[in-house]
């Protein structure tokens, strides 16, 4: 406590243009003080922070994990999301901001492990039925040409047996 405002925190999680979920998990480094410290924590679409999406005051932990409600839109590596954290000690003192990071939230799609398997074991029956569907279509149409050239044999035999009884 006293007039020095405490250290400056060091940013963990997210590491900076890393692609994160919209719940993203935000993480620094606890500062060391004899008062009780909190945290703010600053996300902007912006690296001025002049278009701030979230603003938390008064954070106890050095940690702090989005709610449902207050997910992040979908961004891409070329239009990110910065953060930045500082620390305030029990007279209000306030650090500088930490360096920002960037990150950003790209497209995830978690399936739960069941149904990866459930997926991998209709794919592998799907496979299995058209393998089998296709050998018998061509085991089928095999056979189906050779009756029909037998049958293109025997019909141009009859007919020059025709033409050889007409002759006659």
């Amino acid at each position: 406590m006293g007039p020095m405002p405490p250290s400056v925190p060091q940013l963990l999680l997210p590491e900076d243009a890393n692609k994160v979920a919209t719940r993203t998990d935000f993480d620094w480094e606890d500062i060391a003080d004899p008062g009780s410290i909190t945290y703010t924590l600053q996300v902007a679409f912006d690296a001025d922070f002049t278009q701030l999406v979230l603003t938390k005051n008064g954070l106890t932990a050095s940690e702090y994990t989005l709610t449902n409600d207050e997910k992040l839109a979908q961004t891409t590596k070329e239009t990110p999301y910065y953060w930045r954290v500082r620390a305030v000690d029990s007279v209000s003192n306030s650090s500088e901001w930490s360096v920002l990071r960037s990150f950003y939230i790209g497209f995830s799609f978690n399936m739960p492990l069941w149904a990866k398997y459930i997926l991998i074991g209709l794919i592998t029956l799907l496979s299995l039925f058209l393998c089998f569907w296709g050998v018998s279509y061509i085991i089928y149409h095999r056979d189906f040409i050779d009756a029909q050239s037998k049958m293109s044999q025997s019909s141009s035999q009859i007919s020059d047996l025709k033409k050889v009884d007409d002759r006659n």
